[in-house]
């Protein structure tokens, strides 16, 4: 999959989902946020990231070091984390970035996944079709047309909520 074209489809698509997050939800995840966000510039830079999982869940990293055939060294994986939650490559994560990742861990919970692609499905027929697609990412006919094969597993010129699901679950599709 194309990672320019598919990450602003992904990323959309996880924002959506992002909006079914509920309030008291969102209050935890700024209150996260803000508390690793060390020098208070509103993105976390990966050595943030770094210092916050080895203060606040120390436990987690005595089964990283234990399954290290799994999950290899802890900068390893540190890197892992930061790299699939900074969307956009800029090297730090934005909050919107952070409230992607964690839409993404919602993304298990069907009615938020229903709820997001009703978002893209305007028209309510249960599929996405590259007029839907171009009106909500605001993309041009051609930009679709790249796009929409890359996810449109079956190849019938729409996404259907089983393709929409292994969008928001990161599965390749190629």
């Amino acid at each position: 999959m194309g990672f320019h074209r598919s990450a602003k489809l992904r990323r959309a698509a996880l924002t959506a989902v992002g909006m079914q997050i509920t309030g008291q939800q969102l209050e935890i995840l700024r209150e996260q946020f803000l508390l690793i966000d060390a020098d208070g510039n509103g993105r976390l830079s990966k050595d943030e990231l770094s210092r916050a999982i080895e203060t606040l869940h120390p436990d987690w990293l005595n089964g990283i070091h234990a399954d290290s055939g799994r999950h290899g060294d802890l900068h390893s994986w540190i890197d892992a984390i930061f790299d699939a939650i900074d969307t956009d490559g800029s090297q730090e994560i934005e909050y919107t970035e952070w409230l992607a990742a964690a839409a993404h861990e919602s993304a298990v919970n069907d009615q938020a996944a229903l709820a997001a692609f009703r978002c893209f499905d305007l028209d309510g027929d249960g599929s996405i079709d590259a007029k839907e697609l171009a009106h909500v990412l605001a993309q041009t006919p051609e930009e679709i047309d790249l796009l929409l094969p890359e996810v449109d597993v079956n190849g019938d010129g729409v996404i259907d909520f089983s393709e929409f699901r292994r969008l928001l679950s990161g599965i390749a599709f190629s």
